[in-house]
């Protein structure tokens, strides 16, 4: 099923959730809305859901597979939702949670019992609890009970399924092995997909396009690669993974970086430019006079990449990845004086951001 949303504004009181959002989810793909807390994110989920509206003066629609559902309430949009924290019900047990929404179902839609059996255990098997039908929540792991909670959003057969920070309650090793898992599900099912998080790397690792949102609008649009190698903004690049700025100065007349030549047709930001840690290099002093200078205050050498941080002079830190081998080539030692040169530089214009 595809999703078109068109001029969806949200607001509370004075403040603007959503500010005329316009956005095409395509049919069976896996989409991530992502961006800090407050930048509207959830907001949009839920009015995909029927959860929340749109302003009623504003007119924004939602359209599913081509027919519009603004009006429709939540039970006839047929639409799966995930939340955060689970919310499962407690005194039920695993097989129960999971058969609840087809158990609630208007009478002249509800399946019949032994068909609600056999659906809730094929489910079960899918998300690999068939062997915990009987275990009640407070039994299971945060992977299991949210595995759980997938599966009885999925119970309704939805046309659309909505996952708010899926994995947001999880530690980090827990997060890696289950957002594998819902990529896996997810091809597995071909099953119109969105789901939301602050989390840059799981947005990247899981989704076939990416959604970065920021104060209520959309800031760019694309594929975990264009949009992490290709950032519109200033606000994606630096929202993105960690990043540097440098600033085009001079000493003794000779600029310390030199920044790309920018579109003639618009205002460059006054010297400045973005590098990310990965396309900066760190060079002796006596070795060139490119970059800005710095001392190394401090070193993470744990796992296949080194993390370098430099202050300069005018106490900004620099940022450095290097490999294992290049940072035992340079002997990188704390106060150690080295020059960062980076090797990629980008610069917005005006009109970017």
């Amino acid at each position: 099923m595809s999703i078109r949303l068109t001029g969806i504004t949200r607001s509370f009181g004075s403040f603007k959730a959503l500010d005329a959002v316009n956005l095409t989810v395509e049919e069976g793909e896996l989409l991530a809305l992502l961006g800090p807390s407050g930048s509207g994110k959830t907001t949009l989920l839920r009015i995909i859901a029927g959860l929340d509206a749109c302003d009623p003066d504003r007119g924004g629609t939602i359209e599913v597979n081509g027919q519009d559902v603004s009006a429709m309430r939540v039970g006839e949009r047929k639409v799966g939702f995930v939340f955060q924290h689970y919310a499962l019900f407690r005194h039920m047990s695993v097989f129960e949670n999971v058969a609840f929404g087809l158990r609630v179902l208007p009478r002249k839609d509800r399946p019949p019992r032994n068909e609600i059996a056999r659906r809730v255990r094929e489910l079960l098997r899918l998300v690999q609890l068939d062997k915990l039908e009987q275990h009640r929540p407070d039994q299971l792991s945060g992977g299991q009970r949210q595995r759980v909670a997938l599966a009885r959003a999925l119970a309704i057969q939805p046309r659309v399924l909505l996952l708010d920070e899926p994995f947001g309650a999880l530690d980090a090793r827990i997060r890696q092995e289950l957002r594998r898992w819902l990529r896996r599900l997810h091809d597995e099912l071909h099953m119109t997909s969105i789901f939301v998080t602050h989390d840059q790397e799981e947005a990247l690792e899981v989704a076939d396009r990416v959604v970065i949102m920021n104060e209520g609008r959309i800031e760019q649009v694309g594929a975990p690669a264009d949009v992490y190698h290709h950032p519109a903004t200033p606000f994606v690049y630096t929202f993105l993974g960690d990043v540097n700025l440098f600033h085009e100065r001079s000493e003794a007349g000779a600029a310390l970086v030199a920044l790309p030549t920018p579109d003639s047709r618009s205002t460059p930001y006054p010297g400045a430019a973005f590098a990310r840690p990965h396309q900066v290099d760190l060079l002796p002093p006596d070795q060139t006079d490119l970059g800005v200078e710095g001392i190394v205050r401090r070193i993470h050498a744990a796992g296949p990449m080194v993390k370098v941080h430099l202050m300069t002079a005018d106490g900004g830190d620099v940022l450095a990845v290097l490999t294992q081998e290049r940072f035992a080539q340079l002997g990188v030692a704390p106060g150690m004086r080295l020059r960062a040169v980076p090797r990629e530089l980008r610069a917005f214009t005006a009109a970017a951001g």
